[in-house]
C-alpha cells in the first residue's frame, strides 16, 4: 500500500530542496530530483498557485519559497493534499459523486 502517490513525494521534496537554496531553475531541480521538466512544472504551478512557492522569469530567474513559508512549522496534509488524485467519475456513478460532494 503506497502512502503517498509520486507528484505527493515530489512536491514536498521540491520545498525540502528550495528550503536549502536561493533561486533554482525547475530544469536544475529536474535533474537534482531525477524526474522529467514537463513533470516537475506541473508539481511547481501548483505549488506557485497555492501561494508555496514564487517564480521569476528572465535571467537570474527561477523559483523560490515564499518568504513567509518556513518548513519547520509548515503543515505537510495541506501539500499533500493538493496532490491528492481526484476521483474518476466517468463511468457515470452519480451517486458516488453526490455523497462525495454532500461529504
Amino acid at each position: 500500500m503506497k502512502l503517498l502517490n509520486k507528484q505527493q513525494l515530489l512536491a514536498v521534496e521540491v520545498l525540502n530542496h528550495l528550503n536549502e537554496l536561493k533561486v533554482t531553475r525547475v530544469s536544475d531541480l529536474a535533474k537534482k530530483l531525477d524526474t522529467t521538466e514537463d513533470f516537475l512544472q506541473q508539481i511547481v504551478r501548483k505549488l506557485r498557485i497555492n501561494n508555496y512557492i514564487v517564480s521569476t522569469r528572465g535571467p537570474g530567474g527561477g523559483i523560490k519559497l515564499k518568504a513567509d513559508i518556513d518548513l519547520d512549522s509548515l503543515p505537510l496534509y495541506p501539500v499533500v493534499k493538493l496532490f491528492e488524485a481526484s476521483p474518476d467519475y466517468s463511468n457515470g456513478n452519480e451517486i458516488e459523486h453526490k455523497l462525495d460532494e454532500f461529504l
